[in-house]
């Protein structure tokens, strides 16, 4: 695509393309291949190829679907389908974090291809975990990380096998009430309208029900005296990342790699919630289930972490 064929109105001072432009020489060098040997393309090209899209949709400044996008661009010039043939288009739309409607402004494409930029050169592909003012939001790209994997079926799966080992654990199963309700379908639910936005959790649940469950937890009648309506501790969030990251093992969602990168800064982001000291032991919690002695020692201990319980807790808990 050059910037005579891409269909749209001329560039102004405060396109994409043009700041672009701005930020970087004429000449902008071409970025590191695509991992998966994919079409090289400069950052201005792709501004130009998405401003293009959004002037033959109507919607300028923005606000495209990643699938408007696609057939917009497939139909322009060689280029264009090239771009689409190869992925390249879906690889940057693939960051663009999405809005309740499922589309994409000018500024988050404008990110995205910053991001996009860094990733190629890292040599990975990766899915960043966006943020709308601080709260998670899904994106193109988690949107098929969950089809990859095999959708929310296989996440029900994985989250099926955590609350098998937290009902085994000796600190986890204090937290849990009742053993026979849904545990597994609701946190996978949850997490697949995360990154979907598909609301298949808010539509089933109460809009307060992640509170209340929580509290619930906390008050559980089978928890020390001393710890009942305590909230969730270091040593707690500790236990329950490096659980969940383990079922996921066992169902192989560790194999997808970039699902797997995305997941570990997923419950990194959530975990803090809880615990804001928790975070830092994201990648800790993932790796300890890929040691089969770490499971031996756990399972011989009577299914308790002794490493953790109390560390970083303050005493007067």
């Amino acid at each position: 695509l050059s910037a005579a064929n891409t269909c749209g109105p001329p560039t102004n001072k405060h396109s994409l393309s043009a700041r672009v432009q701005r930020q970087r020489p004429p000449a902008v060098r071409t970025t590191a291949d695509h991992p998966n040997g994919l079409l090289k393309a400069p950052l201005l090209v792709m501004a130009q190829a998405l401003e293009a899209i959004a002037a033959a949709t109507g919607k300028v400044p923005g606000r495209l679907s990643v699938d408007e996008a696609r057939t917009v661009l497939g139909a322009r010039t060689d280029d264009g389908a090239r771009l689409v043939a190869e992925g390249e288009l879906e690889f940057v739309l693939g960051h663009v974090s999405l809005d309740s409607e499922r589309r994409a402004g000018k500024a988050d494409i404008a990110a995205a291809l910053n991001i996009v930029e860094a990733t190629r050169n890292s040599g990975t592909w990766d899915a960043p975990l966006f943020r709308r003012f601080g709260a998670h939001a899904p994106s193109a790209a988690t949107q098929r990380l969950a089809e990859e994997i095999g959708g929310l079926p296989r996440l029900i799966k994985a989250v099926d096998r955590f609350y098998a080992h937290a009902f085994e654990d000796q600190v986890l199963d204090k937290f849990v009430t009742d053993r026979s309700e849904p545990h597994g379908e609701r946190l996978a639910s949850w997490i697949y309208e995360k990154m979907t936005g598909d609301q298949v959790w808010t539509d089933a649940r109460p809009p307060d029900s992640r509170q209340r469950s929580h509290g619930k937890a906390w008050r559980c009648p089978k928890r020390e005296p001393n710890k009942v309506g305590r909230r969730f501790k270091l040593d707690d969030t500790r236990v329950w990342m490096r659980l969940m990251f383990w079922a996921c093992r066992e169902e192989h969602l560790d194999e997808h790699k970039a699902f797997w990168s995305w997941y570990k800064k997923f419950i990194g982001h959530f975990i803090a919630v809880y615990e804001r000291a928790a975070p830092p032991y994201t990648d800790e919690s993932a790796a300890w289930s890929a040691d089969a002695a770490n499971i031996e020692r756990y399972r011989a201990a009577g299914n308790i972490m002794e490493e953790v319980i109390g560390v970083g807790v303050p005493e007067y808990w």
